[in-house]
């Protein structure tokens, strides 16, 4: 051990000693008490006087613990009230606390309310382009019997409702509303002022609503004369007998539309076939319009025209579309259709060529427009004319913008792609009393009843729908173009060979019809006939796919394999998303025994038409013998 380690040792002994040594000091003064408390109590048994003193000690002593014990038992009581107070004081400030922080998240989420609510009504207001009809001055005898202001134009406001329902158009339309639709009434504090009032206020030094006034009043004679106007609306009249009330305000309404929405009421006249009143309207309503609804109108004056067949005065209203607005994909499509009626399908070509180069120039994504359909029609593109149909369907509620309904469109691309099941599906969401869904209907039985290679049932379908055909000009100019040539077929193929002549001489010159016309003279025994037909069809439209198709495949039954393949090859270069070429050239391949590049041209078909049982039988087949 160190020095330091023994001094250390030293010292805290002798401390050690001096605390020992004063706790027995203590404890022998204890003793010594306690002894001497004893002997004088026990001395005091023989003192009387000693006695009476220790008693009192004693008694004295008793008092002061019971004294003591109380005081104790006070200040514990003192404790639990102080504690018990404590713990509630604690408890009602957590709650204050709590409180006050709950009240002022509920005062701040308010406020945001309120923020978001002024704002939103603020953009509400200042991006409003509504068509608000007030409530018309009514004569006193028309009130009497319940023709009220507020009536009449409540009535008007829905005939402009029906008005727009019935309107088949792309964009969208102003909003028609009554000028007491949003008159909420909430009171602002110490204003006495609605929110509907401020709401007013707002739309009008902000929004862009139209505002429509009018009056209706009644001659001595029972004639009732309404008056429509607005701002830069001029007034117009509209009188007859009041029993023809309801005519008056639908002339009203379709005034306000016309002058309100130029566009949708043009389109609206030309979806109804008032095509007259539809160019008529145009022609006034052009030098008004801005520079885009001047195109929009151009563009609808086309279709008029296009609808009742007038082709090349059509395309040159499309043509002024495109010089007020280059790059106007929809009239220039229009051109491509018109052009198929008023030239050739080679013609169109050229021109669906010459637009998808400029849409590609112009880093337009032509995928699911509806203005390209026309030249997914020449190239066969069933699945690309379905996306456009169905985005176009989604935009009006499944109807469709164009003059026909989309859902027969749909049907007859989903029976271009032996789907069917879809087919029938959007046939029944169409309406049944429209022409054009009756022709599908139609249509529809031929399909299958050639796919089934059942020509005798698709021939009764066949006559009705050539009837229907024969009898609508609108099926011949807009809806339906060479399907009609199946009819051609199923006649030739049910071994009526003069109605099928008669039906491809009626029909135009499509592509389509010379390739049907080949296929029943080939059934008839006439090759050379059917040779000459397909080669005059090549001629007419070379870049066309149907004749290369249908001749391949008789090429392909007769066992000449390789002018079949040349053949088939050249109708897929032209419609490379058909899947109908790239079965005939599986099953030309399965024919002899190339299992691995017939699989490979099935794959390929299924990619456009994996709904093709046929195809998929082939597929599979085509697998299993080690393909």
């Amino acid at each position: 051990m160190s020095e330091g380690g023994v001094v250390e040792g030293i010292l805290g002994g002798a401390e050690e000693e001096e605390q020992k040594a004063a706790q027995r000091a203590l404890g022998t003064e204890a003793v010594a008490g306690t002894l001497a408390t004893v002997v004088a109590m026990d001395g005091a048994r023989y003192d009387e006087e000693l006695s009476r003193t220790a008693s009192n000690y004693l008694k004295q002593q008793h008092a002061l613990v019971e004294a003591s014990a109380n005081l104790l038992r006070i200040q514990a009581g003192h404790m639990d009230e102080e504690l018990r107070l404590t713990i509630e004081a604690a408890k009602r400030k957590r709650f204050s606390d709590h409180f006050r922080m709950g009240f002022q998240v509920f005062a701040a989420l308010l406020a945001g309310a309120v923020g978001v609510g002024t704002v939103l009504m603020v953009w509400e207001a200042a991006t409003s382009r509504n068509v608000v009809v007030n409530a018309f001055d009514a004569a006193p005898a028309l009130a009497a019997q319940g023709l009220t202001g507020k009536v009449v134009a409540t009535r008007v406001l829905d005939a402009l409702e029906e008005l727009q329902s019935a309107t088949r158009a792309a964009g969208t339309a102003l909003g028609a509303k009554t000028a007491w639709s949003s008159d909420v009434k909430i009171e602002v504090p110490e204003t006495g002022i609605s929110i509907g009032e401020v709401n007013h206020v707002l739309h009008e030094r902000l929004g862009h609503d139209i505002h429509i006034n009018g009056d209706i009043d009644l001659s001595k004679a029972g004639q009732a004369t309404l008056v429509v106007r607005g701002e830069g609306i001029p007034a117009a009249h509209f009188s007859g007998p009041v029993e023809e009330l309801d005519k008056l305000v639908t002339q009203g309404a379709e005034y306000i539309y016309g002058r309100s929405q130029a566009v949708r009421y043009a389109t609206y006249l030309t979806n109804a076939r008032r095509f007259d009143e539809a160019q008529a309207f145009i022609a006034a309503a052009m030098p008004r319009a801005t520079a885009d609804e001047a195109a929009e109108l151009a563009a609808l004056w086309g279709n008029s025209l296009a609808t009742q067949g007038k082709m090349r005065e059509s395309i040159q209203k499309y043509r002024l579309a495109l010089a007020i607005k280059p790059h106007m994909w929809r009239a220039w499509g229009n051109i491509v259709s018109s052009l198929m009626y008023s030239d050739s399908e080679e013609a169109a070509a050229r021109e669906s060529d010459a637009m998808l180069k400029a849409a590609a120039e112009d880093s337009y994504n032509t995928a699911d427009h509806l203005e390209f359909q026309n030249s997914w029609i020449i190239a066969r593109d069933f699945p690309a004319l379905i996306r456009a149909f169905m985005s176009n369907a989604e935009q009006n509620h499944g109807v469709g913008t164009a003059v026909s309904l989309a859902g027969p469109s749909l049907a007859d691309a989903y029976d271009n792609l032996h789907d069917f099941s879809s087919a029938r599906k959007w046939l029944a969401k169409s309406d049944p009393d429209d022409d054009v869904t009756k022709a599908q209907n139609l249509l529809q039985q031929v399909y299958e009843g050639l796919e089934s290679g059942q020509a005798a049932q698709a021939l009764e379908p066949a006559r009705r729908f050539w009837d229907l055909w024969l009898a609508t000009e609108v099926l011949q100019n807009d809806a339906f173009s060479d399907q009609a040539c199946m009819v051609g077929l199923v006649y030739g193929l049910n071994g009526d060979l003069a109605s099928a002549e008669e039906v491809f001489r009626k029909n135009r010159p499509w592509s389509y019809c010379y390739a049907a016309h080949g296929d029943v003279l080939e059934h008839a025994g006439q090759l050379a006939a059917a040779e000459k037909v397909w080669a005059d069809g090549l001629r007419a439209a070379p870049r066309m796919s149907p004749v290369y198709l249908h001749r391949g495949i008789a090429e392909l039954k007769r066992g000449d394999y390789r002018r079949a393949e040349a053949d088939l090859a050249a109708a897929s270069e032209r419609s490379p998303h058909w899947a109908d070429p790239l079965k005939a050239w599986g099953d030309l391949l399965a024919r002899q025994g190339r299992w691995k590049e017939a699989l490979a041209k099935y794959q390929a078909a299924l990619a456009y038409a994996p709904n093709w049982p046929a195809l998929r039988a082939a597929r599979d087949a085509a697998q299993s013998k080690g393909g």
